[in-house]
C-alpha cells in the first residue's frame, strides 16, 4: 500500500501506523481503510543527476554529432558547388569529405540507432530519443535513393 519515495524511518512509521489502525479497527469491528502517505510529484534528484538511461544519452549525443558532421560537409559541398560547379566537387577533397561523412555517418548512426532502441525497450520517455531513431533510416534512404536516381 505504501507508494512513493520514503526514507526507512518514514516507511517504518507508516507500517507501524497501518498495523495499529488495523488492530484498532478489527477490535472495534469497524470498516478498515488503508493509510497512504502523501503522494510526491516526482522523484527527488540529488546534485542535478539525471534519470535518463545512459544508452539514451549516448544515442542522442552520437546522433547529434553525426547530424552536425553531415551538416558541415553539406555546407562545404554546397559552397564548393556554387564557386566551381561539378569540377570543384568531382575527384577532389571536397567530394571525399562528403563521401566519408555519409558512409561514416551511416555506420555511426547505426550504433546510435541500436542504443536508442535499447533505451526505448527500457521505457525511456525522453523526447530527444527520436533523433537517433530517425537519423539512421534517413541517411540510409538518402544513400539508396541517391544511388538509384541521382548518381551514376
Amino acid at each position: 500500500m505504501v507508494r512513493g519515495c520514503l526514507c526507512p524511518l518514514q516507511l517504518e512509521c507508516t507500517r507501524s501506523a497501518q498495523f495499529w489502525i488495523r488492530n484498532i479497527v478489527e477490535a472495534s469491528e469497524l470498516i478498515c481503510m488503508p493509510v497512504r502517505p502523501a503522494r510526491r510529484v516526482g522523484p527527488i534528484h540529488r546534485c542535478g543527476s539525471s534519470s535518463r538511461v545512459r544508452s539514451a544519452r549516448w544515442a542522442v549525443t552520437i546522433a547529434a554529432v553525426v547530424a552536425g558532421t553531415l551538416g558541415m560537409s553539406s555546407a562545404i559541398l554546397a559552397v564548393a558547388y556554387v564557386v566551381g560547379g561539378w569540377g570543384a566537387i568531382d575527384d577532389t577533397w571536397v567530394g571525399l569529405i562528403a563521401v566519408v561523412s555519409l558512409l561514416g555517418g551511416l555506420a555511426v548512426s547505426l550504433v546510435a540507432f541500436a542504443l536508442a532502441v535499447a533505451a526505448t525497450v527500457q521505457h525511456e520517455r525522453w523526447r530527444l530519443v527520436w533523433l537517433p531513431l530517425l537519423l539512421f533510416p534517413a541517411i540510409l534512404l538518402f544513400l539508396v535513393l541517391g544511388e538509384l536516381f541521382w548518381w551514376e
